[in-house]
């Protein structure tokens, strides 16, 4: 079973799939408009890393992508 764009009740639910999906395009759209910009470019390196141990103080002992 999968939700797109729903309203139950007083909650909006949306597939986890078509909800990562959705971002992922708009991430991919915004990056395009604003790669050039050099604030963005300045901090890119800082968007996402790979931490094999964990990001504490949130996550530890297990790899993240944060």
């Amino acid at each position: 079973m999968s939700f797109t764009n729903c309203m139950m009740n007083d909650a909006y639910v949306y597939g986890v799939v078509e909800f990562c999906r959705n971002l992922s395009a708009a991430a991919e759209v915004w990056f395009e408009a604003n790669r050039n910009d050099p604030i963005v470019e300045a901090n890119l390196t800082r968007v996402m890393r790979y931490h094999p141990e964990g990001l504490s103080p949130y996550m530890a002992g297990v790899a993240v992508i944060a």
